[in-house]
């Protein structure tokens, strides 16, 4: 079981007022897991919305990720318009690519482009596990309402699971069977 980090919309749009503090804390515990995936080689994967900019092949400020969050040339990035980062996107086939049937969800905004893509993974028979820790809202109350309705993992469990799906473990010969 391979799994893949999914980092939603953490982009300087909506960096601002709640939402900010919100994204501060989601950016702090995505930087804390985020060497762990690299270093295993799982799939890092930037969704980015380019719903509300002027044109979607024109990056500018309000695109960029919030400081902090840098992806590696090597991580995929994929732009939605809608918020299920699925729909009528490549990410499908990039996961599928990578043998990928879990995915760890984590960004901006919980109740929206989160649970949306929570429930296109469900739809495509993904295993999708929220990042605890790693969601933000502009309302707080709205990313714990998810949290309670999602299935949800620490930082800890998400290293267990990477862990195991990466390295498998190895039955000791000196042990009897």
């Amino acid at each position: 079981m391979k799994i893949a980090l999914l980092i939603i919309d953490m982009q300087k749009a909506s960096w601002s007022g709640t939402s900010r503090k919100e994204m501060d804390k989601a950016a702090e515990t995505l930087r804390g897991i985020l060497p762990f995936f690299r270093e295993r080689k799982l799939p890092v994967i930037w969704i980015q919305d380019v719903s509300s900019m002027n044109s979607p092949d024109h990056p500018g400020e309000a695109f960029d990720l919030i400081d902090g969050l840098e992806p590696l040339d090597r991580e995929t990035r994929v732009r939605k318009r809608y918020w299920n980062a699925f729909n009528k996107t490549e990410l499908k086939d990039v996961l599928e690519a990578e043998k990928v049937k879990t995915v760890i969800l984590a960004g901006y905004c919980a109740e929206c482009c989160v649970l949306s893509t929570y429930r296109g993974a469900l739809d495509l028979d993904l295993e999708p596990i929220l990042l605890e820790g790693a969601l933000a809202s502009e309302n707080p109350d709205n990313r714990r309402f998810v949290q309670r309705i999602s299935k949800t993992a620490s930082p800890v469990m998400v290293r267990r699971l990477a862990g195991s799906a990466a390295e498998p473990e190895a039955t000791p010969d000196c042990c009897p069977r």
